[in-house]
């Protein structure tokens, strides 16, 4: 797709590392210079961090830096106030949000957070005002017809169009708690009494069914560490067994953690272990809100053959895409 004079473009993505990550992907897979440098047509604008040019055409940013957008007409694409980083943004003398914007599309809209149910609602009224813009809600699980009737104006002549694009799925194995102390071989006190209570019957009515100590007290960097250092072991067992091959899928755990704390809490446990601390054999990588872009852009960096990347993360890594989960 060539972008025109007439074509400005703004992407919305849940969290910041969605937003500079696909910015990336699609200038390299259009063959053009980085996001923001001159002659790309992709840049991203996200809190703390931009990269856009007067050659930019196509912005992904969060729904908060559209919402801004839309609240103030005079707002630009950018987060100074200097008229020279007004690229592609809002006209300063147009009173009328983002009235120099051809296609808005809002990705991930089923997530239905404050922020964009908010965006959505100023988005509506603004299509009897901004004749040439178009508003592209995008979900691969989203009740379409719930979106169609928000949008639908008869007296304006609005019939929004539902496109179904079809994807692809992957398989997924789901192990319990119980699967994963098989692994490690570490059986806890405890557990035979819930296996008998789920022997004796459990009608999930009224029954107080004992949890394993593990699923009740805090998180247990230490079995954690075992469990990830057997599937690791898995992987390098299949890599030695294999001629070497540099264009082979190389495995990535992702653990999925509910803090910045927890996450170096875990980090240190797994340094500690001279295989998983070894950095000629895994690659141990953080991701949450508090990293600089250029910090979370390692998490989807590949590593070298052989070596097992770890990735400690919270929910931002919702869209990473982890090319081999062994287990």
């Amino acid at each position: 797709m060539n972008c025109n004079d007439e074509t400005n473009i703004i992407v919305t993505q849940p969290r910041r590392v969605a937003a500079t990550s696909l910015a990336k992907r699609v200038s390299d897979e259009r063959n053009l210079p980085a996001p923001g440098r001159v002659g790309s047509e992709i840049g991203y604008n996200v809190r703390l961090a931009k990269a856009m040019s007067k050659d930019t055409k196509i912005v992904y940013c969060t729904v908060g830096v559209l919402l801004r957008m839309t609240v103030n007409p005079m707002e630009s694409y950018g987060d100074d106030d200097d008229d020279d980083d007004d690229v592609d943004g809002e006209s300063q003398s147009s009173p009328v949000p983002l009235s120099r914007i051809s296609h808005v599309i809002i990705d991930e809209v089923h997530e239905r957070d404050l922020t964009t149910d908010f965006a959505l609602t100023l988005l509506r009224p603004l299509l009897s005002v901004n004749k040439r813009i178009s508003i592209i809600l995008m979900s691969a699980t989203a009740s379409a017809s719930l979106f169609v009737n928000f949008f639908r104006d008869a007296e304006l002549g609005i019939e929004p169009k539902v496109f179904d694009i079809p994807g692809r799925t992957f398989p997924v194995e789901t192990r319990w708690l119980e699967d994963c102390e098989k692994v490690v071989s570490d059986r806890l006190n405890g557990w035979s009494s819930f296996e008998k209570d789920l022997d004796a019957g459990f009608d999930g009515e009224g029954s107080n069914v004992a949890l394993s100590p593990r699923a009740t007290a805090k998180i247990d960097n230490d079995f954690i560490g075992n469990l990830i250092k057997s599937i690791a072991q898995r992987q390098w067992n299949e890599d030695a067994a294999m001629n070497c091959n540099e264009d082979k899928e190389n495995g990535s755990i992702l653990v999925f953690l509910p803090g910045k704390g927890e996450i170096e809490a875990l980090s240190r446990t797994l340094y500690k272990d001279p295989q998983l601390g070894n950095k000629s054999k895994c690659s141990i990588l953080q991701l949450h809100s508090t990293l600089t872009p250029s910090e979370q852009w390692r998490a989807f960096q590949p590593v070298k053959y052989g070596v097992v990347k770890i990735v400690l993360s919270t929910n931002i890594a919702g869209e990473l895409s982890v090319k081999r989960i062994s287990y």
